[in-house]
């Protein structure tokens, strides 16, 4: 979707969002239903770099889809809470009965502050959400912020630099719960969806070993070596991969090509503490914890798209502040422009030949 009609379509709907300008050709879209960032224009000019769900295009559709409180899947980046088994599987099954709580999302969102900014803005929710396993609710606080960043590679010696285009931002979320005295699993969980038909890639210390966590990944759709884990989002099977915090250096990305034959990079730079407790866990085996960076590829039922995925550590005892807290920073730089331009990119920063 172009970003004169996303934007029109917003208008439509009456959603608050903030359109964040870089240099003039690119511009993201932060949207205050569900405290997200649903657009991404490395040129404006260009298509979206990032999912949104076609409903959007329609005024009607979205009207009456939207209308419903609990109707969250309008794409972008997101942030929902982990262990996902506790949070979000009401009942393993069979059949698994998965759900998205309102009250994470779209939860009540709302912007903060810095109403005259250009690049920059904020979000706050709170609320109390269900832990299933755990049969008790927990308090939380949430607060986003959205920041756009220089290009990383600007200081390089990058040949043909000037046929890409490109936008970045810094996410940070802070994620809180003044119930102290249970120490509940909690932590945050950051989601992109990204249109299919491309290639997700991983950076590993050595040959890492990504866990399955629907039906097994054959060669089709992965493949492993030294340093690099490949992941093909078709939107044809559903498989999920996971790798753990001791496994990923912290850097991913999706490589892409849209059908008016422009190229598209995204990457992902994340912190990654392996001493930290990572609480996101497999369904089939609750015990196997430290997972951190996430691949998944949906089989067309909900949306053609894939999503590149992270789960920061859990919520830490702040005794200045006298409850649990967690911050997570990441950047995403995005990339559109010719073969050439954008495979020179990916070598750059994520050490892969296209």
């Amino acid at each position: 979707m172009k970003l004169d009609a996303l934007i029109a379509s917003l208008n439509q709907l009456g959603w608050k969002y903030k359109l964040l300008r870089s240099g003039g050709v690119a511009a993201v879209v932060v949207l205050e239903r569900g405290g997200r960032i649903l657009g991404v224009y490395p040129d404006v000019e260009h298509e979206n770099a990032v999912w949104t769900n076609p409903s959007l295009g329609e005024y009607k559709a979205a009207k009456r889809i939207y209308d419903q409180d609990n109707q969250w899947n309008t794409g972008g980046e997101r942030t929902w809470f982990s262990p996902e088994l506790e949070y979000h599987v009401e009942k393993l099954g069979p059949p698994v009965n998965y759900t998205v709580q309102q009250v994470i999302d779209p939860g009540n969102y709302r912007f903060i502050g810095q109403e005259s900014a250009q690049d920059q803005c904020s979000w706050q929710q709170e609320g109390i959400a269900r832990l299933y396993r755990l049969q008790s609710g927990i308090h939380f606080r949430i607060s986003k912020s959205c920041r756009l960043v220089d290009d990383p590679i600007r200081l390089t010696d990058l040949g043909g630099a000037g046929s890409y285009q490109y936008v970045g931002y810094e996410s940070e979320i802070n994620l809180e719960t003044d119930d102290g005295s249970n120490e509940f699993p909690l932590s945050s969980w950051t989601i992109l969806q990204v249109p299919a038909g491309g290639h997700a890639y991983v950076k590993t210390y050595g040959t890492a070993q990504p866990t399955d966590l629907f039906a097994p990944t054959g060669q089709s759709h992965l493949s492993v070596t030294d340093g690099v884990v490949r992941f093909n989002m078709d939107a044809k099977q559903a498989h999920k991969i996971s790798l753990k915090s001791v496994q990923t250096t912290g850097r991913f990305g999706y490589f892409r090509r849209d059908e008016n034959g422009c190229y598209y990079l995204i990457v992902r730079q994340i912190g990654v503490y392996p001493s930290s407790d990572y609480l996101d866990v497999p369904w089939s085996n609750p015990d196997d914890r430290g997972h951190c960076v996430q691949l998944y590829n949906d089989d067309g039922q909900i949306g053609s798209f894939g999503e590149l995925e992270h789960h920061a550590p859990a919520v830490k005892w702040n005794q200045e502040k006298g409850l649990f807290t967690r911050d997570d920073v990441s950047q995403v730089w995005y990339y559109s422009g010719s073969y050439d331009s954008i495979a020179e990119v990916c070598r750059l920063l994520l050490g892969v030949e296209i």
